[in-house]
């Protein structure tokens, strides 16, 4: 299925981030903080690893990696 939305993506004019690697290297913050620098519109990501953070107490709504758009 990834690859049908990566190439609808591309065929809209959108560009298009991959993360291959270790989301939680070296902190858990890290895939956070690069989403923030890009200015990602759009995050897919895995339902583990929203599991991981909220078990880590990080995926709080307004906490202080907030992606909100307000």
């Amino acid at each position: 299925m990834m690859w049908n939305w990566l190439l609808s993506a591309l065929g809209t004019g959108a560009t298009v981030v991959l993360f291959d690697g270790n989301p939680v290297f070296p902190d858990l913050g890290a895939l956070w903080r690069l989403i923030e620098d890009l200015e990602v519109s759009v995050f897919g990501t895995s339902a583990s690893y929203l599991n991981l953070l909220r078990a880590k107490g990080m995926a709080a709504p307004g906490g202080p990696r907030s992606l909100s758009l307000a």
